[in-house]
């Protein structure tokens, strides 16, 4: 990640056009985006933030 002049962080990435999981770690320790498209679990059951990214016709 890179810090943007305004202080926010920024990066980037290609993801696949389906449902992506992910999750911030802050200090060593995970936190849900709070601005995400959903919440679901993990394969290991833990709670995991959601972006739903669609094909652009």
């Amino acid at each position: 990640m890179r810090r943007m002049p305004d202080g926010r962080w920024m990066a980037s990435l290609e993801l696949s056009h389906s449902h992506n999981q992910y999750i911030f770690l802050v200090d060593g320790k995970p936190v849900l985006d709070p601005n995400a498209s959903g919440k679901t679990r993990n394969e290991r059951n833990e709670p995991v933030s959601l972006i739903v990214l669609r094909r652009r016709l």
